[in-house]
């Protein structure tokens, strides 16, 4: 039988973590400032997952996500 549920993910970065992470692992040769990081505040603060699962097998499949 397969089965919806929703799942909440929480983010720990602060803005100077997130900042980091940006920094290192986006290809902009944009700076990454203080006004773009209040722009962009904390998207993944908390992200909700609509999953289904499968209770035959126990297989988690994700239908959608959002932030």
């Amino acid at each position: 039988m397969k089965t919806r549920f929703t799942y909440y993910l929480h983010d720990g970065y602060n803005s100077m973590e997130f900042k980091e992470l940006l920094e290192e692992q986006t290809d902009l040769d944009v700076e990454i400032t203080d006004e773009l990081m209040q722009k962009i505040g904390r998207p993944f603060y908390e992200v909700t997952l609509i999953c289904e699962l499968d209770t035959e097998t126990g297989a988690v499949t994700l239908l959608e996500a959002n932030l």
